[in-house]
């Protein structure tokens, strides 16, 4: 049976004092440390915009608490805050209901994955702003005020900040940059998109449809492809607002060969579905790219033949498609098929 909660939405700022005491010992933020209350209107005498929020998890409770009290501990008064809970088994139900005084909505039961639990938070939520934060990362001190301020100053789509990434090997500071739908739909190079310091209009988003619960593992960049679409306006901010967390469980670093997989699978719908020719033969370009670059590495783990053949092989197959296959790894696999085991060229 579904556990689940609905409150009126209302505007406080959360103090360390009234949330419950951190777990023994943890400190820092967002434990023993939080954001400042902010005053009660931005510098140009508005009152903050309304923040939206949701969490989609399960089975997290080992990170679930420290999610929830960065973003709870922002200091701003106006957000609203929706948790949306698989049905877990591992004692989260109970941590969010020890915070269930400072959430808009939560529920508990079993859902689809993470883009459909997304999706069922978004009708509780009516703010201007919005992104998802999943249950094992973190909003940084402050961020919903640098947020906010970066939309109501510069009237743009989207805002994109850092976020660094955390938890395995060293910290590393992901800055997002030259986000648009045809950087998107290619990676170029000097392209970064890093999610969760992607922040959107709420309105935008689901004009766009929202999130498109077929996908599992690229959802988020599906869904940003439609949205950059309609509404390619970005404001880049320098500054931290996330912390994205690496562990052996997350789907990131487990499940990569699934996230190719799916990616695959979009990048053949949107070369049919994209309503221009120009940004079709993007796509249609990119899957003769990924084609190319699996032959080659099936080339290079079957070695068979002389090398001086497998050499021209490559070569001959180049020249059907050279604009894709011409490449500086093109040449590397020649040249590596030409040489012998002393480094000199086959004769």
């Amino acid at each position: 049976m579904a556990e689940t909660a609905l409150t009126n939405q209302r505007k406080i700022t959360v103090s360390l004092a009234d949330l419950p005491p951190a777990p023994a010992g943890k400190i820092g933020w967002p434990w023993t440390e939080a954001s400042p209350e902010l005053p009660a209107q931005m510098l140009n005498g508005q009152p903050w915009p309304r923040v939206s929020i949701v969490t989609p998890s399960y089975n997290q409770a080992a990170y679930l608490e420290e999610t929830i009290r960065s973003v709870l501990l922002q200091g701003y008064s106006n957000l609203e805050y929706v948790i949306i809970d698989g049905g877990s088994q591992d004692g989260s139900r109970e941590i969010i209901q020890r915070y269930s005084p400072w959430l808009r909505y939560w529920i508990s039961e079993k859902d689809g994955g993470q883009p459909h639990a997304i999706n069922k938070g978004l009708p509780y939520l009516t703010g201007d702003y919005f992104n998802w934060i999943n249950s094992d990362d973190l909003l940084a001190p402050g961020a919903l005020a640098v947020i906010a301020t970066a939309f109501v100053e510069n009237q743009a789509d989207i805002v994109a900040a850092a976020c660094v990434d955390f938890g395995v090997g060293e910290e590393q500071v992901i800055t997002n940059a030259h986000l648009s739908l045809d950087n998107l739909l290619v990676w170029r190079p000097g392209t970064v998109y890093h999610q969760p310091a992607v922040w959107l209009r709420r309105k935008h988003l689901l004009d766009c449809g929202g999130i498109d619960a077929q996908y599992h593992f690229v959802f988020d960049w599906e869904m940003t492809t439609r949205y950059l679409l309609k509404y390619p306006q970005v404001c880049y901010l320098p500054q931290t607002v996330a912390r994205f967390r690496l562990h052996t469980a997350s789907k990131t670093v487990s499940q990569a060969e699934a996230f190719e997989a799916e990616r695959l699978k979009l990048w053949v719908r949107l070369r049919h579905t994209l309503p221009t020719r120009k940004l079709r033969k993007l796509c249609d370009n990119k899957l003769r790219q990924l084609n190319w670059l699996a032959q080659l590495s099936e080339m290079e783990k079957n070695p068979q033949g002389f090398r001086l053949f497998r050499a021209m092989k490559l070569a001959g197959l180049a020249c059907f498609d050279p604009i894709i296959r011409f490449t500086r790894m093109t040449a590397g696999a020649i040249k590596r098929h030409l040489l012998n085991q002393y480094g000199q060229l086959a004769v």
